[in-house]
């Protein structure tokens, strides 16, 4: 075998040791763009048409909660027991943080009666 035949068995020993590597690194849950996987699963509500999706949101003591708001009118994510109240603009996003665990039903004080009833359940 000569040298251009060592330089093929070498470049393909190569092209299959970065394959390896890839695939493993994929089962493992890393990502290129250096995100963990936690923080790519992190819990979010939607409002769309005075919905709130979904309407029982599990999420950790601690754990940031986003908010994206897609309709054309402000809403609010406010608990009945008043621990967390915050403003999501329209087309706009907003974040509430359960302290502690327990259930936390909430609702919109701006348009009472119009939203489905919603809660986040933090362990």
């Amino acid at each position: 075998m000569g040298r251009q035949g060592a330089m093929r068995k070498l470049t393909m020993l190569s092209v299959g040791l970065v394959v390896a590597l890839g695939l493993s690194f994929t089962a493992v849950g890393v990502n290129p763009g250096g995100d963990s996987t936690a923080q790519a699963q992190a819990a979010g509500i939607s409002i769309d048409q005075f919905q709130y999706n979904p309407a029982e949101l599990a999420a950790k003591a601690g754990q940031a909660v986003t908010i994206t708001n897609n309709d054309d009118f402000p809403h609010t994510v406010t608990a009945k027991d008043g621990s967390f109240d915050v403003t999501v603009p329209a087309k706009g996003t907003a974040t509430v943080t359960p302290a502690k665990a327990g259930d936390f039903p909430y609702t919109c004080t701006l348009h009472p009666g119009q939203h489905n009833p919603a809660s986040i359940k933090a362990s």
